[in-house]
């Protein structure tokens, strides 16, 4: 289980960060507290109690910023987990909605390796929407820089997360 290759937009992205696999992995998980140190999520509800699972459900938003493609826009991101096996990997799927642009489909991936005391994250994403498909050049271009973007910005906010509380104990 992974990622649409087939999808038209796809983007994968990964980074080291310098602390135990353990204490990267609760803080991913911890949906509820992404808002607290994602600079790119402006808010996060958790859709159903306990632990992080396999079938968990959690919704979000985050802005869009003004781009050839739309004005500036919100979009509300319902996401349903599809698997999670602990300390290793974890994906979820769900539509992202806003009134000037949305995606039918995102599928994340996101695997944790941990070598010598770091954690070394990978994380892909596919997206599926009918504007997608008639992309081409730089439209295309523009959109994965897009969704790259987000990918890496995540990353470096997980980095500095996880990191800084390290750095503090």
């Amino acid at each position: 289980m992974g990622i649409d290759l087939e999808a038209p937009v796809t983007s994968s992205s990964e980074i080291v960060i310098n602390a135990p696999l353990r204490q990267v992995w609760e803080t991913h998980i911890d949906v509820e507290g992404w808002a607290g140190w994602q600079k790119a999520i402006a808010t996060i509800e958790r859709l159903d109690p306990g632990p992080l699972s396999d079938t968990s459900k959690f919704r979000w938003t985050t802005p869009v910023p003004e781009s050839k493609f739309s004005p500036a826009d919100t979009l509300s991101i319902t996401s349903s987990v599809k698997r999670l096996e602990p300390g290793e990997c974890v994906i979820w799927e769900g539509p992202a909605i806003g009134k000037a642009i949305s995606i039918d489909k995102g599928v994340h991936l996101w695997t944790f390796t941990e070598k010598d005391g770091v954690t070394h994250v990978h994380t892909e994403e596919s997206w599926e929407a009918a504007f997608l498909d008639s992309l081409k050049g730089p439209d295309y271009d523009a959109v994965a820089a897009m969704l790259g973007g987000g990918l890496d910005l995540w990353l470096q906010d997980l980095k500095a997360r996880v990191e800084g509380s390290t750095a503090g104990n």
